[in-house]
């Protein structure tokens, strides 16, 4: 284990020990598959703290902040059946506004990449996918950022052209450039994705879908920047009210059902729930996974 997670782990075991408790559960922490695809990212987490003369005793005290604000939108969804953000506007409100509430959100994020399994074993997953389906293609792009560790990912692959990113909110941006030059990649809008840079061979949409009122339009944006026989790999927190998502999937059938009719092949789906003990109950929460061919 990398030492600045094993501290990490300290450090949430000395301010929250109960939540540390169920963090320790998650055995693939501790393999080497883990350490392969995520030391790099926690090298470049150490950098970004040092860089804003921050240490990892504040980001661990970020990110329990931040555990406490899901409990709080877990019970008001539990009561109420729906997010309390209707609209991306309420997040930039809540969120974006502040900047300083901003930056410790985006520490918290990350951190949950690295110890949430429904994050790790999500991204673990698609570097399996790419490694297997990759290699048809040399354009990608993402949409939304997905935090930063898929176009890392790519930027290591042998793809003959420059990776692009196509902007949805100002957080998975930042969160991208804590892992990529912004030189390194093309960084582009909606209104002209289509028009000026063509089409790609893999689109990756990573939790973006929960962040808009309209995921459809995403969605049709992912399937218009695609080649045929192109792939798109998306994923999508199901039953997962946090302080920046709008769009609530109940299960994962109601993802699935935005991608009908679509003339999209489904290749594999994956489900990762946040607590694998929970995982029959109804209403627990996961992130679900997807990759399609566009036909």
């Amino acid at each position: 284990m990398h030492p600045q997670l094993s501290l990490i782990l300290k450090e949430i075991d000395e301010i929250n020990p109960l939540h540390a408790k169920k963090i320790q559960k998650n055995r693939q922490l501790f393999d080497n598959e883990f350490d392969e695809a995520f030391n790099p990212m926690i090298e470049n987490f150490s950098r970004v703290l040092n860089k804003q003369s921050l240490n990892i005793h504040y980001a661990v005290k970020c990110y329990i902040r931040m555990i406490t604000e899901i409990t709080l939108e877990m019970i008001n969804y539990s009561r109420c059946g729906t997010y309390s953000n209707a609209s991306y506007s309420d997040v930039e409100q809540r969120v974006y506004a502040d900047n300083e509430k901003f930056n410790d959100f985006k520490i918290s994020l990350f951190i949950s990449e690295l110890l949430w399994p429904q994050h790790f074993l999500i991204f673990l997953h698609f570097t399996k996918l790419f490694r297997q389906y990759g290699e048809k293609g040399n354009r990608f792009i993402d949409i939304g950022g997905s935090h930063g560790q898929y176009l890392q990912y790519i930027m290591n692959a042998p793809l003959k052209e420059r990776s692009a990113l196509l902007f949805t909110n100002p957080l998975s941006l930042d969160m991208v450039n804590w892992f990529v030059s912004s030189s390194e990649y093309d960084l582009i809008y909606e209104d002209s994705a289509d028009k000026e840079f063509g089409k790609y061979d893999w689109v990756t949409m990573g939790e973006t879908l929960e962040h808009t009122e309209n995921p459809v339009k995403y969605i049709s944006l992912a399937i218009q920047l695609l080649r045929r026989g192109g792939f798109l790999f998306v994923t999508a927190p199901i039953n997962a009210p946090a302080i920046d998502h709008v769009f609530c999937y109940r299960n994962k059938e109601e993802v699935i059902a935005l991608f009908k009719d679509k003339d999209l092949t489904l290749l594999d789906e994956f489900q990762v729930y946040a607590e694998e003990s929970q995982k029959l109950n109804s209403k627990a929460s996961s992130i679900w996974s997807a990759l399609f061919r566009i036909n």
